[in-house]
């Protein structure tokens, strides 16, 4: 497989990885993760990669991957709560990494998959909590800090770094 760097980085799990493009028999342009690269396969109808192509396929792998990544870690950490989410939803937010309703329902931002797995689980623990404390009072506090006693540690993960290099 021939490797062709594009001059760019994308942040995955706290990681920044450069991004190589490749072509591919396969019928769709898609992202994956080799060894210490991002490799990003052409489909073979293209002659060239687009910026719009590109961020199509960025998006598209941090959506699929934020969604398996975070329902992986709510069935790790659902042995804490005696409530289960009603829904988790994986979405573009520019305000906001995560968020309980009234009805259990989680949605999480598709980029927080960029950050250190602490501060995933961090986010993931912090909206589980909403299940049971849809404030911030000092029994949420309590519960979280039961959970992940260095949560505050955890939380300052999510300011370092921006999900492109």
């Amino acid at each position: 497989m021939q490797l062709t760097s594009l001059d760019l980085s994308l942040h995955y799990l706290g990681k920044l990885y450069p991004l190589y493009q490749t072509a591919t028999t396969s019928k769709k342009t898609e992202i994956k993760l080799l060894q210490d690269k991002l490799v990003i396969s052409l489909a073979p109808e293209y002659s060239e990669l687009t910026k719009e192509m590109l961020d199509k396929a960025i998006d598209t792998f941090l959506f699929k991957q934020s969604k398996r990544l975070i329902e992986k870690r709510i069935r790790h950490y659902q042995s804490y709560f005696k409530l289960k989410p009603r829904k988790i939803t994986i979405e573009r937010s520019i305000k906001k990494w995560g968020s309980c309703n009234h009805l259990r329902e989680l949605t999480f931002n598709y980029l927080l998959v960029t950050k250190a797995p602490e501060a995933i689980d961090y986010v993931i623990v912090h909206e589980m909590c909403h299940m049971v404390h849809l404030n911030h009072d000092r029994s949420f506090w309590r519960l979280l800090g039961s959970i992940i006693p260095n949560y505050e540690a955890h939380e300052a993960l999510l300011n370092q770094v921006n999900h492109r290099g």
